[in-house]
């Protein structure tokens, strides 16, 4: 009952005021998995997401920086699931780090580009370049094409304020997908490379 009118008073709802008592465990994950997902898509959420985790990004660069003011090395990050399609967003939508103006020119009218930016959304600035993105596990595939991006993007495609992308995941990940269809030739479906352990050796199933 103080639950109850707890809530009443504070006149907001909660994701779990909401949920079926069926099926507990499924539910559970259906809430703290995909639910995200429908967060990242929502225009209330989708752009305070993208503030958050490039204001969180600065922050932390800029703290290492006070802290080891003796580095000068690059930068690079990782992203699992979601956070690889957030990092995505992120870097593909910055102000280009490439020194040609024609290549800039082309790549911001190339209409096969036209669907990397989220509609009615102001990308925030990182305060530094990323050498390396990887994404692991993620749905930045699926994520593209529901933004209507069915056609493959250039070769020359690259993300405006990172050098290299690489996509890593576990074939048995229902959440990952392939990256290169968008960039390869229609039909041209290379095998996956298989990364080692960090002792230097291969799963026994890949031995």
């Amino acid at each position: 009952a103080g639950e109850s009118e707890e809530m009443g008073q504070a006149g907001h709802l909660r994701l779990r005021d909401i949920t079926l008592s069926r099926i507990p465990h499924l539910r559970s994950f259906v809430n703290d998995a995909l639910l995200d997902v429908l967060y990242f898509m929502s225009p209330a959420y989708h752009q305070v997401i993208l503030d958050e985790v490039a204001a969180e990004m600065n922050r932390t660069v800029t703290l290492f920086r006070q802290h080891t003011r003796n580095f000068n090395g690059k930068i690079s990050v990782a992203a699992h699931s979601l956070g690889g399609v957030i990092l995505f967003d992120l870097l593909a939508n910055q102000e280009s780090i490439v020194e040609y103006a024609e290549v800039k020119a082309r790549e911001s009218s190339d209409p096969r580009l036209q669907h990397l930016k989220y509609a009615h959304t102001s990308y925030p600035r990182l305060s530094f370049p990323v050498v390396n993105l990887f994404a692991l596990g993620s749905p930045i595939a699926v994520f593209l094409m529901v933004r209507r991006q069915h056609q493959a993007l250039h070769r020359e495609f690259r993300l405006a304020r990172c050098l290299r992308m690489y996509n890593i995941f576990h074939p048995y990940d229902p959440v990952a997908y392939r990256l290169e269809p968008f960039i390869r030739s229609q039909g041209y479906e290379p095998e996956a490379d298989i990364l080692p352990t960090w002792q230097g050796k291969f799963r026994v199933h890949y031995q």
